[in-house]
């Protein structure tokens, strides 16, 4: 069977794309694990902050009179902070970052529960 010599371009660019697609994978992935002290670094913290953000944001949400209390999805960003802490708690190497994490969690899991309770628990 013989291609057309439209068919033979596209099919040599795609080999083209997919081997430089490969290399920069390879690239990627050899540099993340160079630099994987870093990278956790930075996702850590990243998500400790992200966790606080989401506690002032609910917490602000159940304290505003003018709001309609919303009570799934304040259970919800309760719950993916608490799971925030929980992976700061366990992949960070800084101690008082640790710490930071739990007493963060505590107050999502405090929250999450007067609310839960509040709302005629379940």
């Amino acid at each position: 069977m013989e291609l057309a010599p439209s068919a033979h371009i596209v099919l040599r660019f795609l080999l083209a794309a997919a081997s430089a697609l490969n290399r920069g994978v390879s690239w990627t992935a050899r540099n993340a694990w160079v630099h994987r002290a870093a990278l956790n670094a930075i996702f850590v913290r990243a998500a400790w902050w992200t966790s606080l953000w989401l506690a002032i944001q609910t917490t602000s949400t159940l304290v505003d009179s003018r709001a309609t209390l919303a009570v799934d999805p304040s259970l919800m960003r309760f719950g993916v902070g608490l799971g925030l802490c929980w992976l700061v708690v366990v992949l960070a190497s800084a101690r008082r970052l640790r710490w930071a994490a739990i007493a963060l969690g505590a107050a999502h899991g405090g929250l999450g529960l007067v609310l839960w309770t509040l709302s005629g628990g379940g």
